[in-house]
């Protein structure tokens, strides 16, 4: 079906009603949402987070969280008269629109007892994401942890390049960001936004990892955030009131791949960076707003309404002193650190977190470093002997390396003056000493065929200006430095034309001067 896309991708107004109630409570709730909806209320669903049977709808969806709605389908519709639903294309096999559906979470009151430290605030810089991201909350809540760990990145590029969007077509937000951050998008959940975090950090030979949160109780989060880790969490937009949080309901529901998803509005992704139990707040960065508190047991409930979905930054082992998939002929000295290790392996091999990599032959060394966290960084590398260096020369020697061959013998005496030596062996530094010397002089002899050709190309420019003014002799002498040129092996094709066409020239001078014609002999 086809409508207008612009104003499919509007954030909606949420209404919540969070209970704290008992199950008698829940099912009187129930009753008075039936009565509520026959006079053309909108119904509301019951989310109970303190459920035994804590499931999901989406269940099916990876990286989906537990939220009981019983025997209930959240049903959708937008906000309003006018609202309209616009350019559903072939991405979305069917859409909705219904009685719109209040969002009711129940949960228990914020469990501080686990908490070593009633207030916490962390030093993270707030980062808008107006006007370029109007509908970029996540991508920015994002950037603004990476820029906290020290990553220097935008969120317009965290947005253009690393971040999965469907710009034109509606898709699964499970799985990819739905619209475009810079115009207008429903937005995404969690999993897109670990996707484009790990995806930007493998550029950056990084020590973190986006790591999906999502189904985390709420107190787990407050303890990542006391020990220093802020976290991106998915809740609804700010209401009127101080502190206040906008409620949720059901809006638009659609069908990808054979499975309808909902989306609940107003969605909004902020970033928790502290909290204050004694007055009962929790601080956040919101892209839309700046720094700023609101109500702790909102912010709970809210987070639970939107699936519980949330992300953090890990720190992860990082191997120094050597490269991932690089090839090494010195000896190599690597160090891992991580303050939370757990394992190291060489080779399925237990190792120190401090040892020396061999080099001068043919190896692979697959090291593995694994903190508690169970995050583990592997990297392959290999090691040749220091002669491999010359390899891509061939055979090639002083009596057959041409100019042609510069830009690599260069390159092979560039690596070697680079390698690190601060490790070698004597008989490394020495196989190093005979790689640079036999690059000096390859270069030797292509500077020495060089300069004679010079010469002989400066003699023929004088013969040009006035042929007549030197004798034979001297014809006879250029003639001999040519083919003395042409019988070695060390000419590139061009230079061997070049010296050809001057050798004729200067036999039609001989010619000329002899006042005789060049005999075949004299051209050959």
């Amino acid at each position: 079906m086809s409508r207008h896309q612009k104003e499919l991708t509007k954030k909606q107004k949420i209404i919540i009603y969070a209970s704290s109630a008992a199950a008698a409570v829940t099912a009187a709730i129930v009753a008075v949402v039936a009565i509520v909806h026959i006079v053309n209320n909108p119904p509301a669903i019951i989310f109970n987070s303190n459920s035994a049977s804590y499931t999901s709808i989406f269940s099916e969806f990876e990286g989906s969280s537990g939220i009981l709605v019983p025997e209930a389908t959240i049903t959708v519709t937008p906000e309003g008269e006018n609202e309209k639903v616009s350019e559903i294309v072939e991405a979305a096999e069917t859409v909705k629109l219904t009685n719109k559906n209040k969002v009711v979470v129940k949960a228990k009151p914020v469990d501080a007892s686990g908490l070593s430290k009633r207030q916490v605030k962390l030093p993270v810089k707030y980062l808008s994401q107006n006007p370029e991201l109007p509908t970029g909350c996540e991508i920015t809540a994002l950037t603004t942890a990476l820029n906290y760990y020290g990553y220097d990145i935008s969120k317009t590029e965290m947005s253009d390049e690393y971040l999965d969007k469907t710009i034109d077509k509606i898709g699964n937000f499970w799985e990819i960001y739905v619209g475009n951050p810079r115009k207008n998008g429903f937005g995404c959940y969690a999993k897109p936004i670990v996707n484009a975090a790990n995806r930007y950090l493998a550029t950056q030979n990084n020590r973190h990892k986006a790591v999906n949160y999502s189904g985390t109780e709420f107190e787990e989060l407050l303890k990542l955030v006391q020990d220093g880790t802020p976290v991106i969490i998915w809740i609804t937009m700010y209401g009127e009131e101080e502190k206040d949080l906008r409620e949720p309901f059901a809006t638009v529901q659609w069908t990808v791949d054979g499975k309808d998803i909902q989306w609940i509005a107003p969605e909004h992704c902020m970033v928790l960076i502290g909290y204050d139990i004694d007055r009962g707040v929790a601080i956040m960065s919101d892209p839309q707003r700046g720094i700023v508190e609101y109500d702790l047991e909102t912010v709970k409930t809210r987070y639970l309404a939107l699936h519980m979905q949330c992300v953090a930054l890990e720190e992860i082992p990082v191997i120094n002193g050597i490269e991932n998939g690089a090839v090494y002929y010195t000896t190599q000295y690597v160090t891992i650190a991580d303050y939370n290790l757990s394992s190291v392996t060489v080779n399925g091999e237990e190792s120190e977190t401090a040892f020396l990599i061999y080099g001068n032959a043919v190896n692979m060394y697959v090291i593995e470093a694994t903190d508690l966290n169970g995050n583990t960084v592997t990297y392959t590398i290999y090691t040749k002997p220091v002669s491999a260096l010359l390899e891509p020369l061939g055979n090639l020697n002083a009596s057959t390396v041409t100019a042609d061959n510069v830009d690599a013998i260069k390159d092979i005496k560039n690596t070697a003056l680079k390698t690190n030596t601060r490790y070698s062996s004597p008989e490394e530094s020495r196989a190093l000493e005979n790689v640079i010397t036999t690059c000096d002089t390859l270069l030797a002899k292509i500077e020495d065929i060089s300069k004679d050709i010079s010469r002989v190309t400066d003699n023929v420019s004088i013969y040009e200006k006035s042929a007549e003014d030197f004798d034979s002799e001297d014809l006879y002498s250029v003639i001999n430095d040519i083919d003395a040129l042409l019988a070695t092996k060390n000419l590139t094709e061009l230079q061997r034309t070049e010296l050809g066409e001057m050798k004729a020239k200067c036999q039609n001078w001989l010619a000329a001067i002899s006042q005789i014609e060049p005999t075949a002999s004299l051209t050959e």
